[in-house]
């Protein structure tokens, strides 16, 4: 249920398109953070989502893949409610890519397989994970299948053409200086209803500062009784700048109807933050869905936060 990334390299290949293909997926978000320890902190937030894409066939194996994102650029640092205001767009992935059954490539912009925690079901609970997501990063990697095993990797680096506010997130995830000196490795597995995933990056900081680097290992699965279908998921997690994280949820799904129970954390030298949320979503016959959400945040000293939040997703295809 929504927080469908579109940025990471496939766990496994899909043929190119002998044609083309834009998918548009469209979310509008309501975050309502209405009890803090601070009344400066609350506030009420409006925003939207929207990442239209592209994939054109030009061979029956090679193909381009293209997607731009409007959305949020800006956080507020103040108290006041926001309703759709400081958005923009960018360039989010800009590439070739080569798949076969067997193996594939890929060369241009785009994110990097490390992770999937943000991914997880519900509205909050794949927040913390964003954290550690490395995207917008200029790559060259490619993957190779052995059966139900899949091995990527990657060498990558910032895109040092984004505007102040994403040159610092990426000079967070890739090397600062344009060379191509970060790397990652990453491991994904399908065994029946078990997926597992299991990555490792090493991060070039630039000239006379020693490299950092993060792992990541997660789990999920799917499961049916009856109507109903069971996908728990696990994964845990230290970044570049030491800072362990832990991501879990299970969604429970019947027909049009979905529940979520999902906790995440992060744990640093300086504090620990914990965050239970409970979720519930419907799936109408034309596509729209709709979702609702409690999500309740302590910090290590005691202080908490309640915030509530309402989504509606829908997305649109068309095969040119």
């Amino acid at each position: 249920m929504f927080k469908k990334s579109l940025l990471a390299i496939a766990m496994f290949p899909v043929a190119a398109m002998a044609d083309a293909n834009i998918t548009v997926p469209m979310e509008l978000e309501y975050n309502n953070l209405y009890s803090a320890e601070s009344n400066a902190d609350e506030k009420a937030n409006l925003f939207a989502t929207i990442e239209p894409e592209i994939t054109v066939g030009i061979t029956e194996q090679l193909s381009f893949f293209g997607q731009i994102a409007l959305e949020e650029i800006n956080e507020s640092e103040n108290s006041d409610d926001r309703y759709l205001e400081d958005h923009g767009f960018y360039i989010n992935e800009f590439k070739l890519q080569y798949d076969t059954e067997q193996f594939g490539g890929f060369i241009g912009k785009t994110g990097i397989n490390f992770g999937t925690g943000f991914d997880a079901p519900g509205i909050f609970t794949s927040g913390f994970a964003g954290d550690y997501e490395i995207t917008e990063q200029i790559a060259v990697g490619g993957y190779f299948n052995t059966g139900s095993i899949s091995i990527s990797a990657g060498v990558f680096h910032g895109d040092s053409n984004l505007d102040k506010r994403y040159i610092e997130s990426v000079e967070r995830s890739g090397s600062p200086d344009n060379k191509f000196a970060s790397y990652a490795i990453a491991v994904d597995s399908e065994f029946k209803a078990l997926t597992i995933h299991a990555a490792y990056a090493d991060f070039d900081n630039g000239d006379n500062t020693d490299n950092t680097d993060a792992w990541v290992f997660g789990l999920g699965h799917s499961s049916e009784i009856g109507a109903t279908e069971l996908t728990p998921m696990l994964e845990i997690a230290t970044d570049k700048d030491d800072i362990n994280y832990l991501t879990a949820a299970i969604e429970v799904a019947s027909g049009p109807i979905s529940g979520v129970v999902g906790f995440s954390s992060t744990d640093d030298a300086d504090d620990k933050t914990r965050q239970l949320e409970i979720a519930g979503g419907y799936a109408l016959q034309n596509g729209l869905e709709l979702g609702m959400a409690f999500a309740q945040k302590r910090s290590g000293n005691g202080d908490k936060t309640n915030i509530i939040g309402l989504i509606a997703a829908y997305e649109l295809s068309y095969d040119l």
